[in-house]
Formats: structure tokens, sequence, C-alpha cells
């Protein structure tokens, strides 16, 4: 009795490019990415992940510059005006840009 062996090779799967989110490399829906230059893909989960980094950095940058507004402020002489609080602020550049 002769026992025939066969050798069965599986293909990797390979996900569709398209599908992919290009910062977890998960595969997602089409419905759940968000297409962004260059053809690159973004999940949702990983958009809202980098809202909340976003909105932590905007946090450390606010708190930062009220920092060195208060140094500028401590640097006026007791008589100061609120107008001449104002002129020295501008004057380091701090200008609403939003």
């Amino acid at each position: 009795m002769s026992i025939s062996t066969t050798n069965y090779e599986f293909s990797k799967y390979e996900p569709d490019p398209k599908t992919l989110c290009c910062l977890c490399k998960e595969s997602c829906a089409p419905s759940h990415l968000i297409t962004v230059p260059e053809d690159k893909n973004i999940c949702i989960k990983c958009a809202e992940l980098l809202g909340e980094i976003a909105a932590e950095n905007r946090e450390k940058i606010k708190d930062s510059e009220i920092e060195k507004m208060l140094s500028i402020e401590s640097e006026m002489p007791d008589s100061y005006q609120p107008y001449d609080l104002m002129t020295a602020l501008y004057d380091a550049g701090y200008r609403k840009m939003e």
C-alpha cells in the first residue's frame, strides 16, 4: 500500500491597499475610511485618536502661551493701564489667529 502525500500551499491573504488604514494597518470598510492626500487612508478610530492628541497639544500650547503672557504682565510697572498691557502683548506677537 502506497500513501501519497500532497503538498498544499495556501496563498497568503493580502488585503486591498485601498481598505487599509495607513496608521494602524487594519483593513476597514470604505465607509470607515477617510482618504487624505497621496491616496492614503485613515480609519475613523485613528482619526478620533489624532483629534484627541491634537486637542491635548493645543491645550499645552495654550498653557505655555498664557505663561508667557503672564510673564509680560508681571514685568509691567505697577501703574500700567490695560491699554499698556495690550500694547505690550501685541508687540510681543500675541494676536488672535483663529
